[in-house]
């Protein structure tokens, strides 16, 4: 669940069954509205469906501005990411047709996790990250909904294995331009957006599983663990 920058929307994701799960829009605006504003925002609620063979959402993102959201979606093998704002579907991007990427993955029963997320990085610019678990290797790239296509290299990171581990939602770090991407089980993959000869980095930050990742004025990463609350300065080298 979701509120946007505006304060003006509520984004929920709702599962009726393994093979739908439905994108829903609340407008949570009270302010009174003129006939051209209640025009511009869509007050009417805006449903996405989402229908496959085997459907795993959990999260969605927003641009800057909180006009415009998107979420990765698994759909028995396939990577989606669809981008939409208040009214509309703006893109809906195949991951793995975009870097020839195989079926073969399967996500974890009894767990809503797509084994991927996404987060802004602009105005018009997606961080995707994808995780292959038959060949625990995950990819990452940079996607813009307004080409419609892939901007950046994809870089392949091989994974220490573990049972039933997933990614959570990535975090962007504005400042720096990094992206932290934190696994279910507590390690934490770092990459250095301006520098596409660095590799990403590898970084364990809890012993259990975890889970919320926030991060806090830019300078402070707040971890849910199974027993406490953890708190990270970011400092990456």
């Amino acid at each position: 669940m979701l509120i946007s920058h505006d304060s003006c929307r509520l984004v929920a994701i709702l599962k009726v069954d393994d093979e739908h799960s439905i994108i829903r829009q609340y407008d949570i605006d009270q302010r009174k509205k003129t006939e051209y504003e209640s025009m511009r925002y869509n007050s009417k609620p805006y449903h996405i469906h989402l229908k496959g063979e085997y459907i795993k959402i959990n999260d969605v993102a927003q641009n800057s501005h909180g006009m415009v959201f998107s979420s990765l979606y698994f759909d028995n093998g396939e990577f989606w990411v669809i981008v939409f704002n208040r009214s509309k579907v703006l893109s809906r991007f195949n991951v793995n047709k975009a870097i020839n990427l195989d079926k073969n993955c399967r996500a974890i029963d009894n767990f809503n996790s797509p084994m991927g997320g996404v987060t802004f990085i602009s105005k018009n610019n997606i961080f995707i990250n994808v995780y292959h678990t038959r060949t625990n290797l995950m990819y990452t790239m940079t996607y813009s909904f307004l080409h419609k296509k892939l901007i950046s290299e994809v870089k392949v990171t091989e994974l220490k294995k573990k049972t039933l581990n997933s990614p959570m939602k990535p975090i962007w770090e504005e400042s720096r331009n990094i992206v932290f991407m934190l696994f279910r089980q507590g390690t934490a993959y770092v990459e250095q957006l301006n520098d596409k000869a660095a590799k990403v980095s590898r970084h364990t930050v809890s012993d259990t599983d975890v889970n919320n990742p926030y991060l806090y004025k830019n300078k402070v990463l707040v971890i849910m663990s199974a027993q406490d609350i953890l708190f990270y300065m970011i400092d990456v080298v």
